[in-house]
């Protein structure tokens, strides 16, 4: 059974009102049968990949753990996560679990310092929440800056087309931003020079993407926690649709997935595709 979670939107307001006969999705341009369908507050296993490197000093750190701990507080009883604070090394980490004060104590005594090592910490965090069942959810708070990671993106990225997870990154702005660079990469380190920070930039997106997660854009600090506090919303707003694919091959590759809603002022966000494994 291949899952796809997805939000629907009018006049750019989630609603939960679309009934399973308004969806129409597709796969290889294929139309597919719904068998399962459900909307609201499903249960989710999530990992808050938090970037604590130096660049997040001082506000933007403290707003990103305070954002944290508000969605941890916010979790229901069958909702579960992780924890990992990240710079260059893994700066502290819980066990996936749905005890708050375990979450809570794993965001504390955080500060910024070091570089950043984003992919090889994304690239962990993907290999552990692929081991869950159900909803997988990655939130990643970075300004996407990477000086230090062994794992490249490009395998990043066909790790995250296999774990099926949604992926959400809010993404700080920082001063490079300002400077250009395509995606506002300045940064070059003894293996990566400008012109492949933009590429690792461009295929993070996709990542995000493809999941059907979103890129939350903020600027200042005290932006942080209500966008923690919009992503929970959202994934206690969202469909849940279900069909066994017709031409599955377990053959390992990408299949590309197409979900339609019927109705006026309607937009759908979905995940764009899965690997058939």
């Amino acid at each position: 059974l291949q899952q796809l979670y997805v939000s629907v939107t009018r006049e750019g307001e989630r609603v939960l009102d679309v009934e399973q006969e308004h969806f129409a999705v597709s796969d290889e341009g294929i139309p597919q049968e719904l068998v399962t369908f459900a909307r609201g507050d499903i249960p989710f296993t999530a990992v808050l990949l938090i970037d604590a490197s130096a660049s997040m000093f001082g506000e933007k750190i403290e707003s990103a753990i305070a954002g944290a701990a508000s969605f941890v507080h916010g979790m229901k009883e069958l909702d579960q996560a992780q924890v990992m604070v990240f710079s260059d090394e893994l700066l502290s980490t819980t066990p996936i679990t749905d005890a708050k004060e375990v979450l809570t104590a794993g965001l504390s005594g955080t500060e910024a310092r070091g570089g950043t090592a984003l992919q090889d910490h994304l690239f962990v965090a993907l290999e552990l929440i692929a081991q869950r069942q159900g909803r997988r959810v990655m939130i990643l708070l970075s300004d996407g800056g990477e000086t230090h990671s062994v794992v490249g993106m490009p395998h990043v990225f066909e790790v995250a087309r296999k774990v099926n997870a949604l992926v959400y990154w809010i993404r700080i702005s920082s001063d490079n931003d300002a400077l250009g660079h395509g995606g506002g990469a300045t940064m070059t380190s003894a293996w990566t020079n400008a012109a492949q920070y933009d590429e690792q930039r461009e295929l993070l997106t996709q990542v995000v993407e493809e999941s059907g997660g979103r890129i939350l854009e903020v600027g200042a600090p005290d932006e942080i926690p209500p966008v923690f506090i919009d992503i929970l919303k959202e994934l206690r707003e969202q469909y849940v649709l279900g069909f066994y694919p017709s031409d599955r091959r377990n053959d390992g590759r990408w299949h590309r997935v197409r979900v339609e809603v019927a109705g006026e002022g309607v937009e759908v966000r979905a995940p764009r595709g899965y690997v058939d494994h």
